[in-house]
């Protein structure tokens, strides 16, 4: 059942929302910071990184640590079409406890939204024409919100616009320890790479979010993509940049006048969830809990040919401007079949080594194949590389 809650009307937070919205909507955006930041991801897995030179702030332990710890580590991005895509529509029933907790995505902690004890929250996968039924409880009682909301981005919500999760809309926050369900159906025709995310205050910049892929259906095994493009395994890869302040504080700041509305520049990059962040470069002005960690890895085991789901995040807490980002790969080429949720480019659209820009919001499915030979491309040669199965993600110098 659904009770209002504070951060329905009038709370500090809602308001704060509605001067934000009114401020992008004025234009009066000012880009004061050029970021750049280059991943180089191992397509198989990674030994430890001694991370020589780091420091502790606020800490007194330098031991490796998992950059995503408090989780079971189980492969949760590692896709299963075969189970749906060949079956009747049905209702998923799913049930969510929202809670807070101290994690460390890149090796600095910070308080970080949980569904499930996992972060980013839980992989959907389903079908079209499925029925989505999710019982969602918020146990969050910080006071900094008033409750919690979840939006189903880039869905059409087709006949259940009372579900599409947006605060003061669509629906009023779900207040602490109360509940609500989200129930509607998958439109037939949306298929592709989506994701959920929180559509209350700023909380999706402190990890209220996750993966949501809907399989096309197909009659018989040669209509499908699996046969098509003949690929091995199907991955999904949530891309975003990331805070290490809370962001309620973020936007505290860039709220402030004497800031002249300046962009806060973010602190890291997420893959998975997963990141790295260099803790000798902590401002000393702000002294953060810093730890080493492994670079984040994608697993592509013995698969040389794959299908990728690659989705950018938009953590920013005052817009969904932010840098594009670049994929490049170091041995093999990539292929774009679908953008933004199924939209099917040209079939004769080439194979190339680096694909961008992808810009927050969107997102790209990539047919990568590791078989073929590294040549020269618009990155300039990769013949002779000596960086064995790289996967590069460079977030847009603009």
């Amino acid at each position: 059942m659904l009770r209002p809650a504070t951060g329905c009307a009038g709370s500090p937070s809602s308001r704060a929302g509605r001067l934000l919205i009114s401020t992008i909507s004025s234009g009066l955006l000012v880009s004061a910071v050029a970021l750049y930041l280059l991943y180089a991801l191992s397509l198989h897995p990674l030994g430890k990184d001694s991370g020589a030179g780091a420091v502790v702030h606020e800490g007194d332990s330098q031991e490796q640590q998992p950059s995503n710890a408090g989780t079971d580590g189980q492969d949760t991005f590692t896709l299963h079409p075969q189970e749906h895509i060949f079956r009747e529509p049905h209702a998923i029933h799913l049930t969510w406890n929202v809670t807070k907790a101290e994690r460390a995505p890149d090796g600095v902690v910070k308080a970080v939204y949980l569904i499930n004890g996992q972060f980013p929250g839980p992989v959907i996968e389903a079908r079209s024409g499925d029925e989505l039924v999710v019982n969602v409880h918020n146990s969050v009682d910080d006071g900094d919100e008033g409750g919690i909301a979840v939006h189903w981005h880039g869905l059409t919500m087709r006949g259940a616009n009372e579900m599409d999760g947006a605060v003061g809309l669509t629906q009023c926050a779900v207040a602490p320890s109360d509940n609500f369900t989200y129930r509607f159906r998958i439109d037939e025709s949306q298929s592709g790479t989506y994701w959920y995310h929180a559509h209350s205050g700023v909380q999706r910049a402190d990890g209220l979010f996750g993966g949501l892929v809907i399989h096309k259906p197909a009659l018989a095994e040669q209509d499908s993509d699996l046969s098509t493009y003949k690929y091995e395994t199907e991955q999904l890869l949530l891309v975003g940049d990331w805070y290490h302040r809370q962001a309620n504080a973020v936007l505290d700041w860039y709220q402030d006048p004497n800031h002249y509305m300046y962009e806060p520049a973010p602190d890291s990059v997420l893959i998975n969830g997963k990141g790295w962040f260099n803790c000798s470069m902590a401002v000393k002005a702000r002294p953060v809990n810093c730890s080493v960690t492994e670079k984040p890895a994608v697993v592509f085991g013995d698969s040389k040919r794959s299908q990728l789901h690659v989705h950018q995040i938009a953590d920013r807490v005052y817009s969904s401007i932010s840098s594009g980002l670049t994929i490049s790969l170091s041995q093999g080429n990539m292929k774009v079949i679908t953008v933004d949720g199924g939209s099917r480019v040209a079939h004769d659209t080439p194979a190339v080594g680096s694909i961008g820009l992808l810009y927050p919001g969107e997102r790209m499915d990539l047919i990568v194949d590791r078989n073929v030979p590294a040549t020269s491309d618009s990155r300039g040669s990769r013949e002779g590389s000596d960086k064995e199965d790289e996967l590069t993600i460079t977030l847009d110098r603009e």
